[in-house]
């Protein structure tokens, strides 16, 4: 019996490898939801898990590390 490499197993039906679906994050500034999102910050807890800052690519530039987002 031969095994297949896990990659193998995920493709289509013409035979290319498949693309994994995108992933949806909430911009941190205008809070609507993107694909393209760009990672500007990543806030330590201390204990458990960290948080992850996403922005969509529109806000990158304005956003600061660290402050509070802006209403409006």
């Amino acid at each position: 019996m031969t095994r297949r490499a896990p990659e193998d197993k995920a493709r289509t039906p013409a035979g290319t490898p498949a693309q994994p679906p995108a992933r949806i994050r909430v911009c941190a500034r205008c809070l609507r939801e993107t694909t393209e999102a760009v990672l500007v910050e990543w806030i330590d807890t201390g204990s458990g898990p960290g948080l992850e800052v996403w922005t969509c690519p529109e806000h990158v530039r304005g956003y600061t590390p660290g402050l509070p987002r802006r209403e409006g």
